[in-house]
């Protein structure tokens, strides 16, 4: 660690320790709305296999009718959850900078006034706006992209394990 990890740690832990922790519930709510995303594109691979082997191969009539209608029905759960989670990662971003700037705001009202002398008001606009908003595109954006992606991988892997471990194995191998 260099001498900028060790400032930017307390920073990180401030932050998720008065914002971010204030939005645990409906942050909890997000991440189950992501572990169904996942789970449902884990579940959307899985079903291709019935649709190749039960309809393309054996010609069976019954699963003509029957998987179509999981494949809606895993889409409709996929994107009802897809869009809570969107929704509550917006309200929960949109809650950590409004609380962020109230609290700039408050402490500005109680600084001294040679803080307004040594910094000019562009750079404490700039702070109130451009500094809150690339905390909130992080962790709206990359925090939740990554989530995201790394549910999906390991339910993918799942059904890859589980529908074939051996060629599963060789794949990584290679």
């Amino acid at each position: 660690m260099n001498r900028d990890d060790h400032k930017a740690l307390p920073l990180i832990k401030r932050l998720i320790r008065d914002y971010v922790w204030r939005q645990r519930t409906r942050l909890a709510l997000a991440l189950l709305c992501m572990v169904v995303v996942a789970g449902a594109t884990a579940a959307n691979a899985w079903i291709m296999q019935p649709v190749l082997d039960d309809i393309f191969i054996r010609h069976n009539q019954r699963m003509l009718h029957v998987l179509p209608f999981a494949i809606l029905i895993i889409a409709l759960v996929s994107g009802a959850a897809n869009y809570g989670q969107i929704v509550l990662m917006r309200y929960v971003g949109q809650r950590i900078v409004t609380t962020m700037q109230i609290d700039l705001f408050r402490h500005l009202l109680g600084s001294d006034l040679t803080l307004f002398n040594n910094e000019s008001s562009g750079q404490l606009i700039s702070r109130f706006t451009n500094d809150i908003r690339l905390i909130h595109g992080a962790v709206s954006n990359l925090l939740v992209a990554s989530a995201k992606q790394a549910l999906t991988l390991i339910f993918l892997l799942g059904v890859m394990l589980h529908q074939n471990w051996q060629l599963t194995l060789l794949s990584f191998a290679v």
